[in-house]
């Protein structure tokens, strides 16, 4: 199993001036708040809310790869995952709301 990666640690050896870490994290902040549907396209490509079946799905590197970089971004963001699938992903569609073609 792989070692969680220190998201604010990482994130200071990227972007070691402070104006431009600050910068990074408020649009993190900024996407957590203003763009929720956006999270939610990117933890279900990443496979966040998936369980993996060795059987049909093939190799776990590429999958936990997309789950992990996923996670991270939500972390990010401090949205919480389970929030983000139950007032996002599982909400009820409005009664107006049509189904995509």
């Amino acid at each position: 199993m792989r070692a969680t990666v220190n998201l604010v640690a990482w994130l200071r050896a990227i972007w070691p001036y402070e104006g431009r870490l600050r910068a990074v994290i408020d649009d993190y902040a900024a996407i957590g708040r203003a763009h929720p549907h956006f999270l939610a396209d990117v933890a279900l490509r990443g496979g966040v809310f998936r369980h993996h079946d060795p059987a049909s799905d093939g190799p776990l590197d590429n999958f936990n790869g997309r789950r992990e970089l996923a996670l991270e971004i939500i972390k990010a963001t401090s949205v919480d995952p389970n929030r983000l699938y139950s007032e996002v992903i599982e909400k009820k569609p409005l009664t107006t709301e049509r189904k995509a073609a």
